[in-house]
């Protein structure tokens, strides 16, 4: 029953009808009504989520690629190589692509060059990263691997992924976020929220 009908009902409800097809009428409505409702809740809680930040439990999932929107477990990464991900909540299976600023960069990385802060946010010597550069707020797309570096290429900004992806090069003066991990099985997940601030400085 369409909300145009359901609320004709209500009118029918409340007019002194025929009291048997006023009962039945009410009923209806009442259960028209708790059927609408919730469809409506979900709808909203859907769009919140979608810009929401990384909350612990979230899969990590591709942002591109053929396997986009799959989950993500390190045997999927090479060594020393970077993907694009989003964070995507497990019980509705929305993922949280409505901002920039949860796009995730993440890489394989041998453990051994892991400086201890970044190795306890690590699993298996993977990595994440806020994918939004610090400096312009430009979205990175670039790693070196020969020079262990994630590059913007925006105003060329440079970030050591293997020491919390402090700044290390270019305009830049803030890290990136980082995203601790864990595993679900043999998929990656969120362990908590992002570690740092998020976004470039305002002017």
């Amino acid at each position: 029953m369409s909300r145009e009908e359901l609320a004709q009902e209500r009118d029918d409800c409340v007019s002194p009808a025929d009291p048997g097809r006023r009962k039945a009428i009410c009923l209806l409505v009442a259960t028209g009504a708790t059927t609408v409702l919730p469809s409506h809740r979900s709808a909203t809680a859907a769009a919140s989520a979608v810009t929401e930040r990384p909350k612990a439990g979230d899969k990590i999932v591709f942002a591109t690629g053929e396997h986009k929107g799959q989950p993500i477990r390190p045997n999927d990464l090479q060594p020393n190589t970077m993907v694009i991900a989003w964070p995507k909540e497990p019980e509705s299976g929305v993922v949280r692509d409505g901002s920039p600023l949860n796009r995730l960069l993440v890489l394989r990385l041998d453990p051994a060059d892991l400086d201890e802060a970044t190795r306890q946010r690590a699993i298996e010597g993977v990595v994440a990263y806020s994918g939004f550069c610090t400096h312009a707020g430009c979205l990175i797309e670039q790693y070196k691997p020969e020079e262990h570096v994630i590059f913007c290429h925006c105003h060329f900004s440079q970030f050591d992924p293997r020491a919390n992806a402090k700044a290390v090069g270019g305009p830049a003066t803030r890290p990136l976020a980082g995203l601790p991990l864990k595993l679900d099985g043999d998929n990656l997940v969120a362990a908590g929220e992002f570690a740092g601030k998020l976004g470039a400085p305002k002017a």
